[in-house]
């Protein structure tokens, strides 16, 4: 089996709210459906969680994807809460790791191997994942000073 799997709950709100927000239109109402989900599943720290299985109810990764989605559908127009969105920046900055002056953020499950190896090979990646955080801040930053023209 050579299929990628994609481990984290909140993956599929993240791909959706993407496309949508690339421009296809007939995502739309399944991005309505995933933005109720999001605001629904949202912790009173402003968090995100995932299931247990392989990557033990992650917060950093299921929070950044969470937010990415929101970002998304409220570039295309999709009401989104600021307060939701505020909440999950001040989670993902209370994750954040500092060394030698430098921030980060730890690594999280983006894949794992098909059927058979889903339990042991994973991939884990620090770089993608403060990647991921730094694009979601800009990207907030970017939305924010467009509608306060």
């Amino acid at each position: 089996n050579n299929s990628v799997y994609y481990p984290n709950q909140f993956h599929i709100h993240f791909t959706v709210a993407k496309a949508f927000a690339s421009g296809v239109e007939d995502l739309r109402l399944s991005s309505e459906i995933i933005l109720k989900d999001i605001l629904n599943k949202q912790k009173v720290d402003g968090s995100f969680e995932s299931q247990s299985y392989i990557n033990h109810f992650d917060r950093l990764q299921s929070t950044t994807n969470a937010l990415s989605a929101m970002i998304d559908c409220q570039s295309k127009g999709l009401e989104v809460p600021d307060s939701a969105m505020q909440k999950a920046i001040s989670y993902i900055l209370s994750q954040k790791k500092v060394k030698n002056g430098q921030i980060n953020w730890e690594a999280g499950v983006y894949f794992s191997g098909g059927t058979l190896l889903r339990n042991i090979l994973f991939w884990k990646s620090e770089a993608y994942t403060t990647v991921a955080v730094a694009n979601c801040f800009q990207r907030y930053l970017s939305l924010k000073s467009t509608e306060d023209r």
